[in-house]
């Protein structure tokens, strides 16, 4: 019965979540490694103490001769810094690792010895994964009771969760890059705008209790998102109840002494886990990263094509907008209130040393204040549905395609075809809306024309066109060995070099492959689409070239390289093909 009832509270939150993992299954697939890049090191906290009980590092030093910093400082540089040239220390903050616990000992406890042999195994990437959509869960069912208390009505509720989950970058990071904080931080975030909205509505103590608890949880998880703390006047209807509120709690002793008495407690967790790394109470762990107020990015981080905020989800600049409703309805304590802590934010986010954030898809650290955008943009949605219909459609026609946007474009970056790093505008409308997958890594081609650390090896020339009707192949095998001209030596790059009749819409492929003919073992082979001979700056008409990368070294003594050319839908001419063996001094 509990359980019935608890479903018909929260069944618009549990269908959300099923078009999204719907989503996710038929059209991206099944994310099979979850737990990536920054999420290794929030996970890493997980088998650190359950696993290779090397988390208790304190008192002993790097240099000493002890199993404590074996593995860890494998991963030095990459989620641990030095502390005082003496410790290493998870430079991530617990707080991730805290909310995941519950699920990573629900296969721990299946699991209890040690699976770690080379990799993470695929069971806690699933685990991380449905970890991560419990959070993102609850985090619609606490923006759902949020909203209750502006009176929005449940279509407009609803359709605004909708599109937080499917028109943001809240669909990869809770799905492909699942274990980042993101989601962790978001829940919390919102978990902690309900609560003080709840409080400045009824002032009772508990609620007072668990924001100043939940508070904690925000800093343990993301240190930087307490700037939160900042938004709370928007969530009042004036400021005299702002005063009023804050005038309230510092009267009332015992209820502020509760309150700070939970943040600590919450907060002590973080503050141990620094201890017990290095010593000390209060750490910075970021070691060089840092901020640049001197130099902020604000106008690249909200429109730049790499990555920009409004640009490449264009559902947050719709939501930046329905602010101005706000000067319509002449509420203008909520426009200012909310305008000041977005410049603010912006600002500081835009003034971290790498304001793009490293591989991100979009601005990501924006993710954790979705509230901020989604309640202009619901109290906005709820009166056009009520008063202006025919406005709300064409306002939820435009959501729409954004939403159809975000899914194009995730598919898009879970797939390498949007380049992680990169970003321009010509590269963002090369591939606008483009999911063949030839256009896979395209962005990721290799040149190294100006590398003096490669060294040519040979060179083997063909001097007579290739012609290759559609639907069909042509093979070609090279025979290396000392008889044709190559030495005894090794390579680890082939730089293979042609025109051709090639045109965009071609899906022609080639087939590259090296053999060796005393074991007949296979030692190379990739595939690649003819696309990628060419840069997104090329012209067709130009000679095209790609890099294929060997990852060893191989003998030039008795191989056979084959070279299938496959066309599909039309035919190719092949002119002035010619291999460069290559060798860089080191891989």
């Amino acid at each position: 019965m509990f359980l019935f009832t608890l479903f018909k509270k929260i069944k618009t939150e549990i269908f959300i979540i099923s078009i999204f993992i719907t989503i996710i299954f038929t059209i991206f697939s099944f994310p099979k490694r979850t737990i990536v890049a920054d999420g290794i090191g929030y996970f890493d906290y997980l088998i650190s103490i359950f696993y290779y009980h090397d988390f208790i590092r304190y008192p002993h030093i790097i240099n000493e001769d002890n199993k404590l910093y074996d593995r860890v400082s494998k991963l030095e540089n990459f989620c641990y810094n030095k502390y005082n040239e003496k410790y290493l220390v998870n430079k991530y903050p617990i707080g991730s690792a805290l909310l995941m616990t519950p699920f990573f000992l629900s296969v721990y406890l299946i699991f209890p010895n040690n699976p770690f042999h080379s990799d993470i195994p695929q069971i806690y990437h699933i685990t991380i994964f449905i970890s991560t959509i419990f959070y993102l869960l609850l985090t619609l069912i606490f923006f759902r009771k949020l909203l209750l208390t502006y009176h929005l009505s449940p279509l407009s509720i609803s359709l605004t969760q909708l599109f937080i989950v499917l028109s943001t970058n809240v669909t990869f990071y809770a799905s492909e890059h699942a274990s980042y904080s993101h989601i962790y931080s978001l829940f919390a975030i919102t978990l902690f705008l309900y609560l003080v909205r709840m409080y400045y509505l009824t002032k009772q103590r508990k609620y007072a209790i668990f924001f100043s608890a939940t508070f904690g949880l925000i800093f343990i998880i993301r240190n930087i998102d307490i700037l939160i703390l900042f938004f709370i006047p928007f969530l009042f209807d004036n400021p005299k109840h702002l005063k009023e509120t804050i005038n309230h709690f510092f009267k009332q002793k015992f209820t502020f002494f509760l309150s700070a008495f939970s943040f600590f407690l919450i907060f002590s967790i973080l503050s141990v886990s620094w201890y017990f790394q290095t010593g000390s109470f209060f750490v910075y762990s970021y070691g060089n990263e840092s901020f640049n107020f001197l130099k902020p990015h604000f106008i690249p981080m909200l429109f730049s094509f790499n990555r920009g905020l409004f640009l490449i989800h264009p559902i947050y600049f719709i939501a930046f907008l329905s602010v101005l409703y706000y000067i319509i309805k002449r509420n203008y304590f909520h426009f200012f209130s909310w305008m000041i802590f977005f410049i603010f934010l912006t600002y500081i986010l835009s003034s971290w040393h790498s304001w793009t954030y490293g591989a991100s898809f979009g601005q990501r650290p924006f993710i954790n204040y979705i509230p901020l955008f989604f309640i202009p943009f619901a109290n906005l949605l709820n009166d056009l549905l009520k008063y202006k219909k025919k406005f709300a459609y064409v306002f939820l026609s435009c959501c729409s395609i954004f939403l159809f946007l975000n899914i194009i474009q995730t598919y898009q970056y879970s797939k390498y075809i949007i380049d992680w790093n990169f970003m321009n505008k010509e590269k963002y409308f090369k591939i606008f809306l483009k999911t063949h997958k030839k256009y896979r890594g395209w962005f990721w081609k290799m040149d190294f024309s100006n590398d003096t650390s490669f060294k040519l090896i040979k060179s083997i020339e063909f001097n007579e066109p290739i012609n290759i009707p559609k639907s069909s192949s042509k093979k070609i095998d090279i025979i290396i060995n000392t008889n044709n001209g190559f030495k005894d030596t090794t390579y680890n790059y082939v730089k293979v070099n042609l025109n051709s009749s090639y045109s965009e819409n071609n899906h022609a492929k080639m087939h590259f492959k090296i053999v060796d003919l005393n074991s007949g073992v296979i030692e190379f082979e990739h595939t690649i689409y003819f696309l990628h001979f060419y840069g997104y700056q090329s012209r067709f008409t130009d000679l095209g070239f790609y890099y294929f990368y060997l990852h060893k070294f191989v003998s030039s003594n008795n191989k056979k390289i084959e070279i299938n050319f496959k066309t599909k839908n039309l035919p190719l001419q092949i002119q002035n093909l010619h291999l460069d063996f290559i060798k860089k001094a080191t891989l």
